[in-house]
């Protein structure tokens, strides 16, 4: 940590991990699986934080992070040898302007970098592998976040923003193959607290999501293409009461509307809704022991035929000793 000038702070910082891991299960019939797994890593962090604006606060932060990992799994007669190495980069500026007391601007804008590779496992014995194996692939993300701050009474709050996020995957052990997701929303946060016992409070968001794969692997036939476009809509409402120092009251609503236009060819669009309906009280009946009981409904309707209701009922006795 070190100060730079009046205005500008820096920090600095590295972490450096080693884990050696020896596993052996008795599978029976003369059968064992071991494992032998070595992974080192690397994390270095920098930071560097600026105040020297009226009102505004900004910070750059950066990490990169390396890992290598040998592993060895060995089942009966066959035997997989794995090499995996893992490079990270993030980079993050963020920044925070105060109109006043009552109102604040926040916004993040952010990357990502993801590279691993993946050698071939050498195997022996069967031909299929043991563990899972993907290959060498790259994931590229930006994301960035505005949102305003608001406190217009003293007993309220209220939030408003957005979020973009754009994240791409290649395999190269694949020809051409390609995963997008591209997601953008907006959200709105409200609180009220009228008295130290109760608190009320309204959630909303909307947003969309895109999900498309290109190149292999290819759907087999009678299957549409891999790809996705949602939009949205989530709403809760709900209240927290609090009736004296042992007894307290939450109950909250939350919904759910869904739609899918991505596979127009199978469904020009899907439809859903869901719905739930959470209601819980909670007595602490004692200095360390505390009953909660509470009421849970689900409510899920689909277009197309998956329509559902599910009550669940519990109660629950907690205590420390």
């Amino acid at each position: 940590l070190d100060r730079l000038g009046k205005s500008t702070d820096l920090s600095a910082s590295a972490i450096f991990r080693n884990l050696d891991t020896e596993a052996q299960t008795d599978l029976g019939a003369d059968v064992q699986q071991a494992t032998d797994r070595q992974r080192t890593s690397l994390d270095y962090r920098l930071g560097v934080g600026f105040n020297g604006l009226a009102r505004t606060l900004l910070r750059l932060d950066y990490r990169y992070e390396t890992s290598d990992q040998d592993e060895t799994v060995v089942e009966g007669a066959d035997m997989q040898v794995i090499d995996r190495k893992r490079t990270r980069n993030d980079l993050a500026l963020r920044g925070k302007y105060r109109f006043s007391r009552a109102a604040s601007l926040k916004a993040m804008v952010g990357w990502k970098k993801l590279e691993i590779e993946d050698k071939d496992p050498a195997t022996t014995g069967s031909t299929a592998d043991i563990m899972y194996w993907m290959g060498d692939r790259d994931r590229d993300q930006l994301k960035w976040e505005l949102a305003l701050r608001t406190r217009p009474w003293k007993t309220v709050r209220f939030d408003i923003g957005h979020q973009t996020i754009d994240r791409t995957m290649q395999r190269k052990d694949t020809d051409a193959s390609e995963t997008t997701w591209k997601a953008s929303r907006g959200f709105a946060n409200l609180n009220w607290i009228p008295t130290g016992y109760l608190n009320i409070y309204g959630l909303y968001s909307y947003g969309t999501e895109k999900y498309a794969l290109t190149g292999d692997p290819v759907p087999t036939t009678g299957m549409g293409p891999v790809a996705y476009d949602w939009t949205t809509m989530r709403f809760t409402p709900g209240a927290t009461l609090m009736l004296g120092a042992k007894l307290d009251l939450e109950g909250y609503y939350e919904g759910v509307r869904f739609e899918d236009t991505g596979d127009e060819s199978v469904i020009k669009s899907l439809q859903s809704d869901f719905d739930r309906l959470i209601v819980r009280a909670g007595w602490q009946a004692l200095d360390n022991g505390r009953l909660t009981l509470s009421y849970t409904r689900n409510e899920f309707k689909e277009d197309r035929w998956d329509n559902y209701i599910h009550h669940l009922y519990a109660a629950t006795i907690s205590g420390t000793f």
